[in-house]
């Protein structure tokens, strides 16, 4: 199962590098170059259809382009759950229909949905709720080995950067604590933030 297949990946010592896919097409080339996942991205997909903010990609959309991503290739593809289109009792129908197209995975974020150039994100406790949800949900689908990964945007939220790692990395292990297979905390920007990202986490 591509589920297993990416649990495998992601638990090696190689590190598992993941383009991302927009489209069939792009799916196709990713996986022709030798890539043995694929990543799939709300943000793309919004610019791939011209739409003028990711947060205009219904839940119906993103099903379907994953849908047809991940029937184009025979490597595993992580889909893009956004928020996961709601609270937890919303996450739950959320995380079976991506079980339904055939992903081996799926992001879920902590930021807040935006129109303007704005970042903020939700509670700390409504996104461990919606981790857990995500991981008994697919338990109760029968995929025990499908990916759920927690992404932060904690770090761009906060005017210190400092403080905003900081929070980033407990955010990070608490989504981990709630079930998360792994956590994705975004614009780390060099070295050194990823090796204390790396650190804390291991530590904690």
């Amino acid at each position: 199962m591509k589920t297993k297949i990416l649990k495998n990946l992601l638990n090696s010592s190689e590190t598992l590098v993941m383009p991302d896919a927009y489209d069939p097409i792009s799916a196709k080339l990713i996986e022709n170059a030798g890539f043995k996942a694929v990543q799939c991205s709300g943000y793309s997909f919004s610019i791939a259809a011209g739409y003028n903010n990711e947060i205009d990609v219904t839940l119906d959309e993103n099903l379907e382009w994953t849908r047809r991503i991940v029937e184009s290739v025979d490597v595993p593809v992580m889909a893009d759950a956004e928020d996961g289109y709601g609270g937890p009792e919303v996450v739950m129908e959320t995380v079976k229909k991506f079980v339904q197209t055939g992903a081996a995975g799926l992001n879920i974020e902590d930021q807040i949905p935006c129109r303007k150039n704005c970042v903020s994100v939700v509670d700390v406790d409504l996104m461990t709720e919606k981790i857990r949800v995500a991981k008994e949900t697919a338990e109760i689908e029968a995929k025990p080995d499908f990916i759920i990964n927690g992404r932060t945007d904690a770090l761009r939220s906060t005017v210190d950067r400092y403080e905003g790692l900081e929070i980033a990395i407990e955010r990070a292990n608490q989504y981990i604590e709630a079930g998360a297979d792994l956590t994705f905390i975004t614009y780390v920007a060099t070295f050194n933030e990823v090796k204390k990202s790396r650190k804390k986490s291991k530590d904690q």
